[in-house]
């Protein structure tokens, strides 16, 4: 599992253990932070490239600075968590579970609950928030996608459907904001036009 802080050169890895390697590109610089829990179980960049959120397989969520690796907030989540993303503002990150359900979370103060925003009935495997944040999508292990307002999620935009085998990642092609890449696990890539959808 891999993630990438553009903004600083740096990619981050899980090492398959409780530790994360960060190599910087520029200085071929490498530094290790641990996540807590036996093994980093989802991990993701910020949008700006100055945050990276962690989750472990103990529950254990943490917000790092990516410039210094300081660990700026740590919490346990309720449910083991399968997919984290960042607002495009970096004010919240957000954790999807093995439950289906997502919470969202203030990046500045880790010590307050999350806030529910939307469930599946299937767990949840990847998801994405629009530049504009407009939408959040999500997708699952039964072959859906789905795209809902953002904040308000429990407003049902539409579906993308056409996968046969669950959907475990996705990624919108910024170059052309509307067209959404996912990829499921008959290793086949779908690409959507997310406004002709919404």
């Amino acid at each position: 599992m891999t993630s990438c802080c553009p903004l600083f050169d740096c990619i981050a890895f899980a090492t398959g253990g409780p530790d994360l390697l960060i190599i910087n590109g520029r200085s071929d610089e490498t530094k290790r932070l641990n996540c807590g829990g036996e093994f980093v179980a989802c991990l993701t960049c910020s949008y700006s490239g100055k945050l990276l959120a962690t989750c472990s397989n103990s529950k254990v969520l943490k917000i790092w600075d990516a410039s210094s690796w300081i660990c700026l907030g740590t919490r346990e989540v309720p449910k083991s968590v399968t997919a984290l993303c960042f607002t495009q503002d970096d004010t919240y990150v957000l954790a999807a579970d093995k439950t289906g359900d997502v919470h969202s979370y203030l990046t500045a103060d880790m010590s307050k609950d999350g806030s529910f925003l939307l469930g599946h009935l299937s767990m949840l495997l990847a998801m994405v928030i629009t530049r504009d944040q407009k939408y959040l999508i999500t997708a699952d292990r039964d072959e859906k996608i789905r795209v809902s307002l953002f904040p308000n999620a429990y407003n049902i935009e539409t579906y993308c459907l056409g996968h046969t085998e669950f959907v475990n990642c996705l990624t919108l092609c910024y170059q052309y904001e509307d067209l959404l890449i996912s990829g499921s696990g008959v290793s086949l890539l779908y690409i959507c036009a997310v406004c002709t959808y919404v």
